[in-house]
């Protein structure tokens, strides 16, 4: 497989179908794997987030905002950029740093680290907007997956961190945010 190729199969996005398989890859993965994987999955849907709201970008530009040292070549910048244009609620973008923070912990520990680490369980308890996705309200709405994500044992510090992960691609993807909306921030007008 030639650079090219492997280049390609890199920058596939997972199908929106692919959630229940997606879901059993991760639960057959180390901890270390499994939350780089799931946080990957965060970064991508903050990127097509910010694509949405581009213009046409040809590769050679888009290469130069998100690969290698571009601006907006990292999950942090993502997280910002998203945010500064209100495509990210203040909580919302406080717990997908959360989800960064916490890959970004498994990615470069040198130490054995797992979900029952007591920093990183400290950490994923944070992650709280899956919970109000599980309100029995959503299931009025009949939005795919509800009836997966009730079944969250979210005490469990991996499975709350996974399908947090899971939650945020699922909404970013499904629902890209209207920068007009009132994203009911308190504190939108501090500086």
């Amino acid at each position: 497989m030639n650079q090219r190729s492997l280049h390609h199969v890199v920058n596939q996005r997972v199908p929106k179908d692919d959630l229940p398989k997606l879901l059993a890859e991760l639960r057959n993965m180390h901890d270390r794997a499994a939350a780089i994987v799931a946080a990957t999955f965060v970064e991508d849907a903050l990127e097509d987030t910010l694509l949405s709201r581009m213009a046409r970008l040809s590769k050679a530009e888009h290469d130069r905002l998100f690969r290698g040292d571009a601006p907006l070549s990292t999950f942090a910048a993502k997280i910002r950029v998203c945010r500064a244009f209100k495509l990210l609620s203040k909580t919302w973008a406080d717990e997908i740093t959360a989800i960064k923070d916490i890959r970004n912990a498994f990615a470069h520990a040198r130490i054995s680290i797992n979900f029952s680490t007591p920093e990183i369980t400290a950490r994923i308890k944070r992650i709280r907007a899956i919970e109000s996705f599980i309100d029995p309200v959503y299931a009025e709405l009949g939005l795919p997956f509800y009836d997966l994500f009730k079944k969250i044992p979210l005490g469990e510090p991996r499975a709350r961190f996974l399908h947090s992960c899971l939650f945020f691609w699922f909404m970013l993807s499904h629902f890209p945010p209207d920068p007009d909306f009132d994203l009911g921030d308190d504190d939108d007008d501090d500086p």
